[in-house]
């Protein structure tokens, strides 16, 4: 009876040595085994939510502008190489943009066209974006012989040289320009002579119902008067 009972301990004994094994080995699978599962799922929700926030923040705070042909979009403080000239702006304004061209300072009012005689190059600031961002037309003038040709919308206005040139249009063969608060009446095809300058207007695009209007003229300085009874 004690023999029996003595080996009935041992079967005991072994019984709980091969369950604490067993739970170990539990315990070893779910460190290896188990867990990766749940943790799978965790990462799943993690996936789930947005990646990289900050990119996705930037590329909705990108500026996207369609540019024409000339068109350059420029920021506050930038600096650019355009056809050999150093462009760098300088101050953004409500209405215009300070450039500095060369090392030469020009302020650049919204949609006025600027004309550097010399180097014969046109610029106008096209749309001003934010404090920062700006559309610039930057091109060579055309000429034709001393005159600079210009075909522009009469919304908008010509610096030639310092002088302000304003449309007005009366029909599609007529216009009223004025030059730095001169006015005069011009017919195509007829040149004349205001405010010192020379204007020839060839072509009108006046259109009922069209919003945008061009002009086409010639512009050059005036050749001085020869008054030979000074000679």
């Amino acid at each position: 009876m004690k023999f029996q009972i003595k080996y009935l301990g041992i079967v005991l004994v072994l019984l709980l040595v091969i369950s604490g094994c067993n739970k170990i080995s539990n315990e070893n699978d779910s460190v290896t085994g188990g867990s990766v599962i749940d943790t799978n799922k965790d990462d799943d929700k993690v996936e789930e939510k947005p990646v990289n926030e900050e990119d996705n923040t930037i590329q909705d705070e990108r500026i996207i502008v369609n540019l024409n042909k000339f068109e350059y979009l420029l920021e506050n403080g930038e600096g650019r190489n355009i056809d050999g000239r150093i462009i760098f702006a300088k101050e953004i304004n409500d209405n215009n943009v300070v450039l500095e061209i060369d090392g030469e300072n020009i302020r650049l009012p919204l949609h006025e066209l600027r004309t550097i005689r010399g180097v014969d190059v046109d610029l106008r600031i096209i749309k001003i974006i934010d404090e920062n961002n700006f559309v610039l037309e930057f091109k060579k003038s055309q000429t034709v012989g001393k005159k600079y040709r210009y075909v522009f919308n009469v919304k908008d206005k010509i610096n030639f040289d310092g002088k302000i040139i304003t449309v007005d249009l009366r029909g599609t063969d007529r216009a009223v320009l004025d030059v730095n608060g001169k006015k005069a009446t011009f017919v195509l095809d007829n040149s004349k002579e205001l405010n010192d300058l020379e204007i020839e207007v060839y072509d009108i695009v006046n259109e009922d119902g069209i919003d945008y209007d061009y002009v086409y003229m010639l512009v050059k300085d005036a050749e001085p008067i020869d008054d030979r009874n000074n000679n």
